[in-house]
């Protein structure tokens, strides 16, 4: 494993460099390293889902990071799975061994980025984008198209995420927002997150995450309202 640190405490090591998670372990994870709230992640969830950070996170500190990097999620993953990747470096597979079930797949190109100190950074920015646009981007663009999920079972599943590095030998870099998109289609949405990575005052990449928004209905104001409050619910729950 090239950067254990990016996974320590969140994940469990099994043999033939198989990997699992715990419902602990993954709430964990998006809780104190995401700062995702999303419900889905609760260990009592019933429809308890490992947070597609995680698993982007565990490719990254087996692999290390490429110049050109997505990884595409293909269903949900829970905490029976156990995972190991396959595949070339161009082009892996995140797949239950038991089942050979394909969970992600994963295309790199260019050059590799194998500094531990530099994935930690590039991957733990990434991660944290996320959970940082519930309010300044999710509820803004479901007021915007007049839709909105579920107010106590919101179903918003993150399925892609695309970097591309201009510089693979940055030390210190920063994320930023780029702007979003949002595509509604029926009761289903596309969120696109998109990001820029900076350093020292120029940019040194740029990528985008996906989000697709299930069960969508006609927005009302005080159905958000309660989304809302579970949702400081829960971050007040994780500071106290």
């Amino acid at each position: 494993m090239l950067c254990p640190a990016l996974l320590s405490g969140y994940v469990t090591h099994h043999p033939e460099d198989c990997f699992s998670f715990t419902r602990e372990q993954a709430s964990a994870f998006a809780r104190e390293r995401a700062r995702d709230f999303n419900p889905l992640h609760d260990p009592d969830s019933t429809r308890f889902c490992v947070p597609g950070d995680l698993l982007f996170a565990s490719v990254c500190a087996w692999d290390g990071l490429s110049e050109h990097m997505d990884m595409r999620l293909e269903g949900m993953v829970d905490d029976k799975a156990l995972l190991a990747l396959s595949g070339d470096r161009g082009s892996r597979s995140l797949t239950d061994v038991r089942d050979h079930r394909v969970y992600a797949k994963i295309e790199n190109d260019g050059a590799s980025v194998q500094d531990p100190a530099l994935v930690y950074a590039l991957v733990q920015a990434a991660v944290t984008f996320t959970g940082q646009h519930f309010f300044s981007t999710l509820i803004p663009r479901m007021r915007e198209y007049g839709v909105m999920v579920h107010p106590t079972r919101p179903l918003v599943v993150y399925d892609r995420i695309r970097l591309d590095l201009d510089d693979t030998q940055m030390h210190t870099p920063e994320i930023r927002s780029a702007g979003s998109d949002m595509h509604i289609e029926g009761r289903r949405g596309t969120l696109t997150l998109k990001f820029e990575f900076h350093e020292q005052g120029r940019t040194v990449g740029s990528g985008y995450k996906t989000m697709q928004l299930r069960g969508l209905r006609k927005f009302d104001s005080e159905a958000v309202e309660v989304l809302v409050n579970a949702y400081r619910l829960r971050q007040d729950s994780c500071a106290a």
